[in-house]
């Protein structure tokens, strides 16, 4: 059955998840349903922003870090804390995204 294992495949997005009380970045996700959909649209401008500085960090991680930071501390930072934010902003602009689907789906 390639159907099935194709489904297998699909993971539910950061709002699919948000969905569920007790689940991952639920409480925020109400909060973001609370919002005016221009400042939804900041948001999401606003974390693109991260997004990018944190990529540029990665890919020099010395542009942020001065000379005398311990060498191990930045490559936990290139390699773990920077991708983790970048990972978790992409899954708030998912959700953002999501709210304002809904009020496009309710003002139809």
């Amino acid at each position: 059955m390639l159907g099935t294992a194709i489904l297998k495949d699909v993971k539910p997005s950061a709002y699919d998840i948000a969905q569920t009380e007790g689940n991952p970045h639920h409480r925020w996700m109400l909060q973001q349903r609370k919002l005016p959909t221009i400042k939804l649209l900041k948001s999401i401008r606003t974390l693109q922003k991260q997004i990018a500085l944190h990529e540029s960090w990665i890919a020099d991680p010395w542009s942020k870090c001065d000379p005398g930071h311990d060498p191990a501390k930045v490559e936990y930072y290139r390699t773990q804390k920077w991708p983790s934010d970048i990972a978790r902003q992409r899954e708030q602009i998912n959700i953002i995204e999501g709210v304002l689907r809904e009020r496009n789906s309710d003002q139809k």
